[in-house]
């Protein structure tokens, strides 16, 4: 669910005219997506990028949150 909305951002980014930064952001949110998902299905005995997993999950957490700032500052008027 969380890659398929990722992907509604990334391509509501080019419909709105977003700036550049934004839509690299929102890019960024894809691949993270992409390596926690790679990292959840390795062997439990590669314990440090395992370890990787809840870091990403932080990553995401605090761009999503960065993203909606930026974009909700594009929206209101200075």
């Amino acid at each position: 669910m969380l890659i398929i909305v990722s992907i509604l951002i990334l391509v509501i980014s080019f419909f709105a005219r977003l700036p550049l930064a934004i839509r690299l952001r929102s890019a960024g949110l894809i691949g993270i997506i992409i390596l926690m998902a790679v990292i959840a299905k390795l062997p439990s005995g590669i314990g440090y990028v395992a370890a990787l997993h809840p870091v990403l999950a932080i990553m995401l957490l605090r761009e999503s949150i960065s993203i909606a700032r930026k974009t909700d500052g594009l929206a209101k008027p200075s």
